[in-house]
């Protein structure tokens, strides 16, 4: 009796943690027309051996773009569109518009839209996807499938129920961010 009920426990833990789908992850999360909230950054910088960590809001409005507004330490703004990567001027950033391709900052800009709105089908063109779930939490592992996402992102990581609520970035370089969301509206 002890070998089934153990056995049972270990089909349903495998079970509550097998891979996901992007279709599971449509129907566990909301896809927001707009969506507000907080956020607290880790980045972690390799070539230092580092940390540096940040906090503030964002906006994000489908289609139209997202402002990520920096309160902490310093304070400073970047607006993604689906076209460009900005600081809060309007001047393209260092580091990103400069040294991408437009198409690939373009390419960026889809990639971040589609991780704000759970926009699966948008993600599922350039990631392969593992992870699982456990109730309504969901964690999943986003893989490039193409050479020009590789080049930005080794891996994304993300944790969230009906809003995802954690985003890994992890670049190439050794380079780590970590994005927790809050108080979504």
């Amino acid at each position: 009796m002890k070998a089934v009920l153990g056995l049972l426990l270990l089909l349903l833990c495998s079970a509550a943690n097998a891979d996901i789908s992007f279709a599971q992850l449509a129907q566990l999360s909301v896809s927001a027309q707009s969506l507000e909230g907080e956020f607290t950054q880790q980045k972690y910088l390799k070539v230092v051996d580092a940390s540096l960590q940040s906090s503030g809001r964002f906006q994000y409005r489908r289609g139209e773009f997202i402002r990520w507004q920096i309160l902490k330490p310093i304070e400073s703004e970047i607006l993604i569109t689906p076209s460009a990567i900005e600081d809060g001027r309007g001047a393209g950033l260092p580091g990103a518009n400069s040294q991408l391709p437009k198409q690939l900052s373009a390419q960026m800009g889809e990639i971040f839209f589609s991780l704000l709105s759970a926009n699966w089908d948008s993600l599922e063109k350039y990631f392969a996807l593992s992870g699982g779930v456990s109730g309504q939490q969901w964690h999943a592992i986003l893989k490039p499938l193409q050479v020009s996402t590789a080049q930005v992102f080794s891996r994304i990581e993300l944790k969230g129920s009906s809003w995802i609520s954690e985003i890994i970035l992890h670049q190439p370089n050794g380079d780590i961010t970590t994005i927790h969301l809050d108080n979504l509206s």
